[in-house]
């Protein structure tokens, strides 16, 4: 069979030794090793034009040898020959991808393949996952095409894009009959940390695609997701650029915490809620919606918490940022593994560090806060002691002195379940992921 293999290889389209070499591996289609000569035949004397029975048989021996588990590499490449040769396509193409594993199709929609290989692969997946499922916690282990899909590097763009779009989103949010609030948050929560494991997961196996998945996710559940995974959970494998970007980006956070600061320190000096509202309107226009949102919680006729609950909000930022998104970032020792040398990092961490740093500096001294660059945090280690000093300082400055027991009380939020232990996404202090 070498022998024949290697006369395959050097034969000319239409020569008498390609024709004995196809009829040789037309009768031999049960010998192990009728796979290479019919990789020979393809790519050689055969790789314009081809006969049916060729192209079945490679396709057959490339499932057959998946499905055994040997020879896995050689048969992908075996299979892909087959499905992209030019006398390939159309009905026979999609019929035979129906054949093929998740996993397969990955290996097939590489950038290396043929465009009519990769659009057949985007389209059998979109015929596979129609529309995204709602994420449960068993797709961790049972995952979707999609997921299977991105398991694969080096992917053609068609097949990329495609396998993003139809991956799981966030939990579903109904309750279950008979289910009570509480008992749907915990349900909730717990799945939508089991989502955001699966994310970090995507995103370790796809490290040169981060800023497809920023831009791809972008006005979806899954953004705030994706960029707290890449600053908080991968912050190492982070294109220097778009790790810059990222940090930026929530540090502006910060910047909208110090103004709920300032904004609740007027009311507490006595200023009603609109008067406070428009001292500070030009500052409010710039915020998002989900910022105006967390605002209203402390100051609105009727806010659910009020302004004192406010005063605390950079502090809060700060310390779930220190011991959550920033954490890795300030302590770099902790994103190594449990043994072995240390992730290398494309963006110096100190870098990042001396941002939020900066950052917070500049914010506090517009606040006249206490909350500033020498209370940013240096390591996860003196985060919680940075939470209670930072606040102690922040409080004796925000609030009115006669009011200082009132203060003292609010050292107590913690166990109301509004600490920086608590589950806050960067939008504010309801549960991470449960916003209206």
């Amino acid at each position: 069979m070498e022998f024949l293999t290697a006369v395959a290889a050097g034969a000319e389209p239409g020569s008498a030794a390609a024709l004995t070499a196809a009829g040789q591996a037309r009768e031999r289609s049960g010998d192990r090793q009728v796979g290479e000569l019919l990789a020979a035949l393809l790519r050689g004397p055969f790789r314009e034009s081809a006969p049916g029975w060729m192209l079945a048989a490679a396709v057959a021996e490339g499932l057959r040898r998946e499905e055994s588990g040997y020879f896995a590499d050689a048969a992908v490449e075996l299979t892909a020959l087959a499905l992209g040769h030019p006398d390939f396509g159309g009905e026979l193409l999609a019929e035979a991808l129906r054949g093929c594993s998740a996993y397969r199709l990955g290996m097939l929609g590489t950038a290396d393949r043929p465009p009519v290989l990769t659009s057949a692969v985007a389209a059998e997946l979109h015929r596979r996952v129609p529309a995204p499922p709602n994420f449960t916690s068993t797709m961790l282990k049972d995952r979707t095409a999609a997921q299977e899909v991105l398991r694969t590097g080096g992917l053609d763009d068609r097949v990329f894009d495609a396998a993003v779009a139809l991956l799981p989103g966030e939990p579903e949010r109904v309750r279950a009959e008979g289910e009570s609030v509480a008992e749907w948050s915990k349900r909730f929560r717990a799945e939508y940390d089991v989502w955001k494991r699966m994310w970090r997961t995507v995103l370790e196996q796809q490290p040169d695609r981060h800023a497809r998945f920023v831009a791809a996710s972008d006005g979806t559940a899954a953004h705030s997701v994706v960029e707290e995974q890449l600053l908080g959970g991968l912050p190492w494998l982070v294109e220097p650029e778009l790790l810059r970007r990222i940090a930026l980006a929530d540090l502006a956070g910060f910047d909208s915490a110090m103004l709920t600061v300032r904004i609740c320190r007027a009311v507490a000096d006595g200023a009603s809620p609109e008067a406070a509202r428009e001292r500070f309107a030009a500052e409010l226009a710039a915020l998002d919606e989900g910022s105006r949102q967390e605002l209203d919680l402390y100051v609105k006729d009727g806010a659910i918490l009020g302004a004192e609950f406010g005063l605390r909000s950079a502090v809060l930022w700060t310390g779930h940022a220190a011991d959550g998104r920033w954490r890795l970032v300030l302590d770099p020792a902790e994103a190594g593994p449990s043994y072995g040398d240390p992730h290398p990092w494309r963006t110096p961490p100190d870098e990042l560090a001396d941002r939020a740093r900066s950052s917070s500096g500049r914010s506090g001294r517009r606040a006249g806060t206490g909350t500033g660059a020498d209370h940013w945090p240096r390591s996860r280690a003196d985060s919680r002691r940075f939470f209670d000093r930072s606040f102690a300082a922040d409080a004796e400055r925000t609030a009115p002195f006669g009011e200082r027991p009132l203060v003292r009380r609010q050292l107590e939020i913690g166990q109301l379940g509004l600490g920086p232990a608590a589950s806050r996404d960067r939008r504010g202090v309801l549960p991470a992921g449960v916003h209206g």
